[in-house]
């Protein structure tokens, strides 16, 4: 297929290549960036200018839903934002200074003074002194009493917990068997004969997949009726199981695939590009929806 290469904000760095549909992303960024003299150590992403999403290396053309004529983008990532200057740390005032003590001196007795004022302050003073050694007799002594702590009550004994036997179950089967994941790739490969080629059949699609699977698949048959174009399957067999997981409503299996098959345009010629006999290895992703078994993804 046609696909145009450009560097972001660049109308004049662009190419037109053509491209296989099962090439990797990560290995056609790298020769492109070569060809249009990006740096290659430059870290940068390839984005489908159509629908604005940025595409990881690990996906292939296809995988990527990337058409005829459209145009990847070749995008440095942006810069980080720079951190904000520290604050400034306000000089602490110190404290005022306590003010000077003032010494206070008591005045300086008269020299003046006659045995007369000696005489009556000797009586003032005994006058004094006496009344207050009767008023130290006559003092109440009051003794606080201190009150008792109340006994506390030890806290009554916790039972011990009985230990109930756990009768040892058998874990449960899974739900989704390996040979029921391996029929449904085969009957996806099958149905392929009438999905990508007249009558271009959704309907079986329904039956097989959900989710991703099926929007992906369901824009591969929009654009094939919408062209005229349509594809032919001679071999298509399964030829291994490396892996298979399974968990609940869920599982996901490992196959190696051989198929050959050929792309046909609306003139009647044949789309080299799009044509192929190969061997792959998929991942295929499954879910149990009421009851039904269907392919929710594939890598």
């Amino acid at each position: 297929m046609q696909v145009t290469f450009k560097i972001q904000d660049s109308d004049l760095a662009q190419m037109q290549e053509e491209v296989s549909p099962d090439l990797k992303l990560g290995e056609i960024r790298q020769a492109v960036m070569t060809r249009l003299g990006f740096p290659e150590h430059q870290p940068c992403q390839l984005i489908l200018e159509r629908t604005g999403e940025k595409l990881g290396d690990g996906l292939t053309l296809e995988e990527a839903d990337v058409r005829e004529n459209d145009k990847l983008i070749l995008s440095p990532p942006t810069d980080k934002k720079k951190p904000p200057p520290p604050e400034a740390t306000p000089t602490p005032t110190p404290p005022p200074s306590p003010p000077p003590a003032v010494l206070l001196r008591s005045p300086e007795p008269s020299p003046g003074l006659d045995w007369r004022t000696a005489v009556i302050i000797g009586g003032v003073i005994g006058v004094f002194g006496l009344i207050g050694l009767v008023l130290s007799q006559n003092k109440v002594v009051v003794v606080e009493s201190t009150p008792k702590p109340s006994p506390i009550s030890p806290a009554p004994p916790k039972p011990s917990p009985v230990k109930t036997p756990v009768s040892s179950q058998p874990s449960p089967k899974p739900s989704i068997s390996r040979q029921k994941a391996v029929n449904l790739i085969q009957k996806y490969l099958e149905a392929k004969k009438v999905m990508f080629a007249p009558p271009y059949n959704r309907q079986i699609l329904a039956e097989i997949g959900t989710s991703e699977f099926y929007e992906k698949a369901v824009g591969g048959i929009d654009w094939l009726q919408r062209n005229g174009a349509y594809y032919r399957y001679n071999v298509q067999r399964v030829d291994s199981v490396q892996e298979f997981v399974s968990q609940g409503n869920e599982a996901t299996i490992k196959v190696r695939i051989t198929e050959d098959y050929t792309l046909y345009n609306s003139d009647g010629s044949i789309d080299g590009s799009s044509s192929n006999f190969r061997t792959l290895t998929v991942i295929y992703n499954m879910r149990l929806i009421n009851g039904n078994l269907k392919i929710s993804a594939s890598k």
